[in-house]
């Protein structure tokens, strides 16, 4: 392998306040206790400095608030919920949601490649928001950009308050402004020729009396290859930059850019190989060679964009009113060779696929209004709340487009060879000129969509909570045109159709104690979700219906939370293609198809003594479909969703030493275990022809530290360092269910290190 370990320089100007505020703006339960120590414990005198103190950091962040429309404390939330704070970030060394996934119970990982990072969620893909409105299709924004994390399991329709997915969502939150000056560059370099520079900077625009602050923020990075055949540098540049503006206590705006421009290798994987007994087995390939293309005729470029504009007003009756608007924008343009596999199909040697070059350009737009009244009232004697959200979202034709250049066959490789540029006869793979293909398929798009909601929670009695929503209004239109080669007849252009809406959502959440020895809150939930969409002409709309129970604790003074969850989604009526056995003749078209997932999910965080934080989670996961088989078989298959293990653990935890010699000392690490997953889901045909395969189950190994104990000039700065995949393990993800193609090799071994410093020494760790 070819690691290299670096060295990262970080800048922050007030630690102690910094850290203090970045923990103040998360969204979980409470935090850990912290410990104060105010002298050299070897008896040394300090410098004299403005504080001597020793905060213990923590996963919990402070702010016990969820995500909802209704100020609702997560613990009394119908749903499960799950938040990283950017302290759990930088500690695990996530780069985005994708690689957060590990932490949070019944999200998994379907490979990532070509700027896609593909997430499952109780056996559906993720659906993401970037400040609880939509975001872009492909990547999820940096982590270095962000807040927090959200993971809402389950629909979310009562927990964003308007518009929802059935399946789940990540929400990605953006930094904001602060009012106090804080600065923070670093400098990081690692495994695999990787270079990363990042600046935060943030303070009170002067002369304005702290009503209006500013943030700036990026990141540059350069990065290479495990595949130690290929020459590449990739590089990644992202800026965030954001204003706030109060000028009252009860009103507040936030205007948020944020933009990524990536120039990297698209490769996106090997295909499976076909054993000589018919069954498939993973590629039988070195990791240093896993490359199935040209790495000379390679290339990616892919701009996102993400701005939002948001104004909310308190009335005195502490009613709020809250209005946003965001636009995303994507342009994606690559071109590389893939293989087609499995490898020893189509009359190959048993390593051999044959290679195809892959040259499409997409572009993205959508535009999300939504406007939203929300407060308290009396009724009955008790106090309770509701919330009125509208939104109505634009994708509009112009700016959703998709064009691919036809696909030409290059000859065959052999996948041993990966990444030397050459043929299984060992001759150079051939230059394909591009630009003279012709386009092989390009089409338009937009759609528009109107939905509103109102939402209640009620406190009947003491201990009870119930919340109840349902649609005030929904509407849609769609288009979609081929324009090359043009085909009128799969022209569509419906108009919008407004109607009541019928989405019911019913929570109860019920509180067993507020205080009992060692549990400080104990709360029983159940939640149950309903919604419909429209369906192919002529057949009943598809239903979608979840039921979950649960309960959430607060234990040790709210230092630890736990929480477990047991749910059931399905989704009938889907419209299949249902072949007889005797061939086409019969063929027709059912709503026979569904899919339904189960599944127990479990999760303890927090801080178990001072300076020990733990997160501990288990998901257990039952997600299969039921689809039409080909027409050589007929009838219908059970088909289980790639990617997602039936049982999955992971344990993150990390000590920091607070007292002694070893004081501003932090260690940690992780443990990952996955069983057996399938990878063949794209379609009953593929099942048919090549079989399932269920396999590359693993347990990972991570470490992590971070020191932050110097004096003196050095008392801002931190050291720290990250060795992900300690063990080397081999395991695979299939990124589209096809065993043909599309075979991620998960990152080997890789090892990160750094330095953060700050330049104002009015505020220090010690």
């Amino acid at each position: 392998m070819n690691e290299t370990c670096s060295i990262s320089l970080s800048v922050r100007t007030s630690v102690r306040a910094s850290v203090r505020a970045i923990l103040a703006t998360t969204a979980l339960a409470t935090g850990a206790a912290q410990a104060q120590t105010g002298s050299d414990p070897g008896g040394a005198p300090n410098e004299q400095l403005d504080e001597v103190v020793v905060n213990a950091r923590k996963y919990l962040p402070d702010d016990r608030t969820s995500g909802t429309g209704l100020p609702m404390k997560l613990i009394e939330t119908p749903a499960a919920i799950s938040v990283l704070t950017e302290e759990m970030l930088r500690i695990a060394n996530s780069r985005s949601a994708y690689d957060a996934a590990d932490m949070i119970p019944g999200v998994e990982k379907s490979g990532q490649s070509s700027s896609r990072e593909y997430l499952y969620q109780r056996g559906n893909q993720v659906f993401s928001r970037i400040n609880g409105v939509g975001g872009t299709r492909n990547s999820h924004p940096d982590a270095f950009a962000l807040e927090r994390l959200e993971f809402a399991r389950g629909p979310t329709t009562g927990i964003y308050g308007v518009s929802g997915s059935f399946a789940g969502e990540v929400n990605s939150v953006l930094k904001k402004p602060r009012t106090d000056l804080m600065t923070e560059a670093s400098v990081q370099v690692g495994s695999f020729d990787r270079t990363r520079y990042e600046l935060d900077a943030t303070s009170a625009i002067p002369g304005t009396g702290e009503r209006l602050s500013a943030r700036l923020l990026g990141a540059y990075t350069e990065y290479g290859t495990p595949v130690t055949t290929v020459n590449r540098t990739n590089r990644d540049k992202m800026v965030l930059a954001s204003l706030a503006y109060e000028p009252a206590p009860d009103w507040q705006a936030v205007l948020h850019y944020y933009r990524e421009d990536r120039n990297l290798d698209p490769m996106d994987g090997c295909a499976m190989m076909l054993r000589p007994d018919g069954t498939l087995a993973l590629p039988d390939i070195d990791a240093r060679h896993f490359y199935c293309g040209d790495p000379n005729d390679s290339w990616q470029k892919q701009t996102q964009e993400f701005s939002m504009a948001s104004i909310a007003h308190q009335f005195g009756n502490e009613w709020e009113v809250k209005a946003s608007v965001g636009r995303a924008k994507t342009h994606d343009a690559f071109s590389y060779m893939y293989p087609f596999g499995p490898a020893g199909a189509y009359g190959n040697g048993e390593s051999e696929v044959l290679l195809y070059t892959y040259d499409p350009e997409f572009w993205q737009e959508q535009l999300t209004y939504n406007m939203s009244l929300g407060g308290g009232f009396s009724l009955f004697g008790r106090s309770h709340r509701f919330f009125v959200g509208l939104e109505y979202n634009d994708q509009p034709r112009a700016g959703n487009r998709d064009k691919i250049l036809r696909s030409v066959g290059v000859g065959v490789l052999d996948m041993r060879d990966g990444g030397l540029g050459i043929l299984a006869d060992g001759s150079p793979i051939p230059f394909v000129d591009r630009s003279t293909l012709p386009v092989s398929w390009a089409s338009r798009r937009g759609s528009e969509r109107y939905s509103g909601t109102v939402q209640l929670l009620l406190n009947p009695i003491g201990r009870l909570q119930v919340l109840a929503g349902v649609s005030l209004l929904a509407g849609s239109s769609s288009f979609y045109q081929r324009t090359e080669p043009l085909n009128p007849a799969e022209e569509t252009d419906s108009p919008v159709k407004l109607r009541l809406g019928k989405e019911p959502r019913f929570g109860v959440t019920y509180q067993l104690t507020d205080g009992w020895k060692r549990v400080n809150d104990a709360r029983v939930y159940a939640s149950y979700f309903e919604s419909s969409s429209n369906n192919t002409a002529g057949f009943p709309p598809v239903q979608q219906t979840s039921t979950e129970v649960g309960l959430k604790t607060e234990l040790f003074d709210g230092t630890l939370t736990g929480s477990l969850a047991a749910y059931d989604q399905k989704v009938d009526n889907i419209v299949v293609f249902v072949y007889e056995a005797g061939g086409i003749a019969d063929a027709r078209y059912e709503a026979a198809g569904s899919q339904t997932t189960r599944g127990i999910e479990t999760e303890i965080l927090g801080q178990v003594v001072p300076g020990w934080n733990m997160s501990l989670t288990y998901g257990y996961t039952d997600a299969v479909r039921v689809d039409a088989r080909g027409s050589s078989v007929g009838g219908l298959l059970e088909v289980p969703i790639r990617a997602i293990p039936k049982n999955r653990i992971s344990l993150f935890t990390t000590y920091e030493f607070l007292t002694g010699s070893l004081s501003g000392l932090r260690v940690g690490g992780a443990v990952v275990y996955k069983q057996d997953y399938p990878f063949v889901d794209a379609s009953t045909t593929l099942i048919d022809r090549f079989g399932q395969f269920k396999g590359s189950g693993y347990t990972r190994l991570d470490l992590n530290f971070s020191y932050v104990g110097f004096s003196g000039a050095l008392a801002n700065m931190e050291i720290f360092g990250n060795i992900e995949n300690l063990t080397d393990v081999d395991y695979f993800y299939s990124r589209n269910g096809d065993p043909r193609f599309t075979i991620i090799h998960a990152a080997p071994r890789t090892v990160n290190v750094g330095v953060r410093y700050s330049f104002d020494a009015r505020a220090r760790r010690r």
